[in-house]
């Protein structure tokens, strides 16, 4: 309860006027009306949406004036879920604090930045991952795991880059779990591979995706929840900071890993580097993947926010579980709800520049939806409705 509602309070206009965003208006919404139930099994971006077009699919009984409120409250209600399972005891191998795991789920859903990334269903599949790698990491199994593992093998295809992980998992315990993942993920790579289109590219240094995701991951990920989006694009507007961010990270990582505390050696502290070497290869893959995230690292010595905040979430979620164990290294004799408390208190700052979401320009939907609704009714002639966001491109329900 606490998680759906510190999401639902980030923006409360969601609830005021609400509205199709983006993909779920123009691409699950649209399809669904036009398809029907057909519509979930058809790839979007070259790749299947098996939970948004299943939350697509539910909502098509009601009025069409009231679908896109049933989009937000289900991308609020498995939002909070997905975090609220971190919360639980079976991830005690990541962290073993129950208090610092509270904070952690707690600090993803009200620090992260991005109007893209809450309550709405396109964005699902990042909060899907996270899930999924537990799922594939934890040696369990069971009927509940198993189909949650083939939601987001389905919906969520990032999670594809640890299909060796699960292969192993299987050879090694014959994990039903991850049996059932590779084979959900043979199919959406499946798909990947019939969709595949040959999308042109600009040339660009081979250097540039590396420098994008360790900009990245220091500026993008790591000033933005610590300082807030506002202030980290005030320091990214000044030049020279962006070499000098990465090198500042470098140092600090080279600290820490010189202490005896943060040793490879204690199996403990290897969670602590695969978050800090997993972030900035996540943001990597996401530059490699979509080459508009490259364009705002041209030049070495200039940050800008740049790029869908959907990107970063998975990396962000890293940094806090660092950031967390960090805590729990520097102040082992503290109680955990102490712990708990430093971490929150290390982005405070953060907390208050990013939790307020600003709102989409009201595009009258109530209004809209009647002839959607008309249309509905006929299917005769076209149609063509504009969704939010209006600034960063066109979003239009194009119909039929």
């Amino acid at each position: 309860m606490f998680a759906c509602g510190a999401i639902a309070l980030r923006n409360p206009d969601w609830w005021l006027h609400p509205q199709f965003v983006a993909e779920d208006g123009k691409i699950f919404f649209a399809q669904q009306l036009v398809q029907g139930a057909h519509a979930v099994f058809v790839p979007s971006n070259g790749y299947l949406h098996l939970l948004p077009r299943l939350i697509a699919w539910s909502a098509s009984p009601f009025p069409v004036v009231w679908q896109p409120l049933v989009f937000q409250v289900a991308g609020v209600i498995i939002a909070a879920l997905c975090a609220a399972y971190f919360v639980l005891p079976e991830c005690r191998f990541l962290l073993a604090s129950d208090d610092l795991r509270m904070a952690v789920s707690a600090l993803a859903i009200i620090d992260c930045h991005g109007e893209d990334l809450f309550a709405n269903v396109a964005a699902l599949q990042v909060f899907l991952f996270p899930v999924g790698l537990i799922l594939l990491i934890s040696n369990r199994s069971g009927p509940l795991r198993t189909v949650l593992i083939a939601v987001v093998a389905l919906t969520a295809p990032a999670l594809i880059l640890f299909l060796p992980l699960a292969i192993w998992r299987y050879v090694r315990h014959q994990n039903l779990t991850a049996s059932v993942y590779i084979v959900c993920a043979a199919i959406q790579i499946g798909v990947i591979l019939t969709n595949a289109r040959q999308v042109p590219h600009r040339p660009y240094p081979f250097w540039l995706p590396f420098v994008a995701a360790a900009e990245s991951w220091v500026y993008r990920v790591g000033a933005t929840l610590v300082i807030g989006v506002d202030w980290a694009l005030f320091a990214g507007a000044k030049g020279g900071l962006g070499l000098a961010a990465v090198l500042a990270g470098a140092v600090l990582i080279l600290l820490l890993w010189s202490q005896r505390r943060f040793c490879l050696k204690s199996p403990s502290n290897h969670v602590f580097w695969i978050s800090i070497a997993l972030g900035p290869a996540l943001i990597l893959e996401a530059c490699l993947a979509r080459q508009e995230l490259l364009y705002f690292f041209q030049e070495l010595n200039h940050f800008s926010l740049g790029g869908g905040a959907r990107y970063f979430f998975m990396p962000a979620c890293l940094f806090f579980l660092a950031a967390a164990i960090l805590v729990e290294r520097i102040r082992p004799h503290w109680r955990s709800e102490q712990q708990a408390g430093a971490l929150v208190f290390l982005f405070l700052v953060g907390i208050h520049d990013n939790y307020p979401i600003a709102k989409y320009e009201d595009l009258h939907w109530a209004s809209e939806s009647e002839k959607i609704q008309a249309w509905k009714h006929t299917r005769t002639g076209s149609l063509q409705v504009r969704i939010p966001p209006t600034k960063q491109a066109l979003w239009l329900i194009e119909l039929p």
